[in-house]
């Protein structure tokens, strides 16, 4: 422990960061001992976690004030934690999946029972992949009742993620990133075989980030790909230690966090990194950020913590008002019915024009139409009384439909879903 302290009080010197001050960042919550390496946030703010040598999924439903506990039969660690869109909980093991379709207060297993399942990946069409501790990715059409593995064999799959084109992307302890564009049928090497790469994420644009440590001829820090992981470059070249499952998210606004030994880190999407730690006491071992901003951290003794607001209010204030580039995010939430809230990004003063368009082309209506000031800002858009897109029934159609921003010399269009 005294050897640890000491890397830990030496990351804090050495590392040149742009630190925000402000009192109370964190406050402990009443799970207030143990490891914990896998968080996971549901749609409604409630929060689950479990740890190595915690054969058990605690829940909260009130912002960490109180939790419960759920036993996992068999199973003595929990190594990560995923939701699919339907509000399922899976849970990877020391033996294998486990699943909660209550909302966490049972589960049962699914499979891979003889498998350290360290990274699950869950997709909209319902295809889940699993990736293990030493025996590659494996993969199941049936929610969970026939597995088939996929990929190398000899891979200890660190994360797994999904790129917008629909390639899926998995991290190798041992070394690596691998990428399949045959949903998981073959898989190709594209970089960083000479760091153990501990975690990913992608946001919505695209934008691959990957947290390593130095293994061999490797690097350590964070590394980026903006060509679906074609090229990398080293995003923050910095000697910090991630812990064994990693530690990296994005929240709504494609903001990146990183739990490390040294606390949690926030970019905006530039290299300028921000140390936020006030209150926090411990290693970080995982992180997550609820759609409603707040953030939770699992650490290596002290339990888990919790952001005492929402990520935008101790967030630096320069970097979030000033965004360095235009940029428009993803709808969420992605179908939705009748409200979605689009989100979107000015680095100047600019004149703004957000329209919404059926699969035809037709303008249903404009969200925005005036001069705004450089900012992040949100405008919501409502299925509900339109003039374009009335189905035969009178509502307004299922389907897809276009949001387009146009300010300055940008324009962006991305697509979203209404399902009634």
């Amino acid at each position: 422990m005294g050897a640890v302290m000491k890397k830990i009080f030496f990351l804090f010197l050495a590392i040149p960061l742009l630190i925000h001050c402000q009192t109370n960042v964190w406050t402990q919550t009443n799970l207030n001992e143990g490891r914990f390496d896998a968080i996971a946030v549901n749609d409604s703010g409630d929060v689950f976690a479990g740890g190595l040598g915690r054969g058990f999924v605690y829940r909260s439903k009130d912002l960490g004030n109180n939790w419960t506990e759920t036993t996992l039969p068999i199973a003595f660690a929990v190594i990560s934690l995923e939701i699919n869109f339907d509000g399922k909980i899976f849970v990877g093991t020391d033996y294998g999946i486990f699943v909660s379709s209550d909302n966490g207060l049972s589960y049962a297993n699914i499979g891979l029972q003889a498998e350290n399942i360290s990274a699950i990946l869950l997709l909209p069409d319902g295809l889940i992949y699993a990736g293990s501790l030493g025996n590659g990715i494996f993969r199941s059409a049936d929610t969970g009742h026939v597995w088939i593995q996929t990929g190398p064999s000899n891979l200890r799959v660190s994360g797994m993620a999904i790129h917008p084109n629909g390639n899926i992307f998995a991290t190798n302890y041992d070394g690596g990133v691998y990428r399949s564009d045959s949903g998981g049928n073959s898989w190709e090497l594209v970089g960083l075989s000479g760091s153990s790469v501990r975690d990913i994420t992608i946001d919505t644009n695209g934008k691959i980030y990957i947290c390593t440590m130095i293994t061999g001829s490797g690097q350590s820090g964070v590394f980026r790909s903006t060509d679906a992981g074609n090229t990398w470059d080293n995003f923050w070249p910095s000697p910090v230690y991630f812990a064994p499952h990693g530690g990296i998210t994005i929240n709504t606004l494609n903001h990146i966090f990183l739990g490390t030994y040294g606390g949690v880190y926030r970019s905006t999407g530039s290299p300028n990194w921000v140390l936020i730690n006030s209150g926090l006491t411990d290693i970080v071992y995982a992180i997550d950020v609820g759609y409603d901003g707040i953030a939770y951290a699992g650490t290596y003794i002290q339990g888990i913590f919790r952001s005492i607001s929402t990520i935008s209010n101790f967030e630096n204030e320069n970097l979030l008002n000033h965004p360095l580039e235009f940029d428009l995010l993803q709808n969420y939430p992605n179908p939705f019915n009748p409200s979605t809230t689009i989100k979107y990004q000015l680095p100047e003063m600019s004149f703004v024009v957000i329209k919404v368009f059926d699969i035809l082309g037709r303008e249903v209506t404009t969200l925005v139409n005036e001069e705004k000031p450089a900012g992040s800002y949100e405008v919501q858009f409502t299925a509900n009384g339109l003039s374009s897109g009335i189905s035969a029934r009178g509502g307004y159609a299922s389907g897809i439909y276009f949001y387009q921003l146009k300010a300055g010399d940008y324009n962006e269009t991305k697509k979203m879903i209404l399902l009634k």
